[in-house]
């Protein structure tokens, strides 16, 4: 069982990588982009939290639902022992539901593209300010 764990998680971390090695159509910029479109009515720039999503800065590396000014659901509680790296981030922006079922997030479909550039704009443009 452990063993099976242990594969499927290097499976998954495997094609994440690929993933995000073949999408150079959708640059970070286009990420940029798609986050301004799409995540923006929920989630804001900065360090603040909204009443409608938790702060974006500083996501990547951050444990899941650890922000201690928003109300995260249950369902993302129960998973505050994991990490938002490329392949959390990845599973969860595929099917927030099905990543968190009970999650209070609700996305529209993203292409492979669409959330390997969302994942690239996140590592780079949501880091902490220094």
């Amino acid at each position: 069982m452990l063993l099976r764990a242990a594969v499927t998680g290097l499976l998954l971390s495997l094609a994440t990588a690929a993933l995000l090695a073949s999408a150079p159509a959708m640059s970070q910029s286009g990420g940029a982009a798609i986050l301004r479109q799409r995540c923006a009515g929920c989630h804001v720039d900065g360090s603040e939290s909204s009443p409608t999503g938790p702060a974006l800065q500083g996501v990547f590396g951050r444990r899941v639902a650890s922000l201690p000014d928003f109300d995260y659901s249950p369902a993302l509680k129960a998973k505050a022992d994991r990490r938002w790296t490329a392949s959390e981030l990845d599973a969860f922006l595929t099917d927030p539901g099905r990543y968190a079922p009970g999650t209070a997030m609700t996305a529209q479909p993203l292409s492979p593209a669409e959330r390997a550039a969302i994942i690239g704009a996140l590592r780079v443009e949501t880091q902490p300010a220094k």
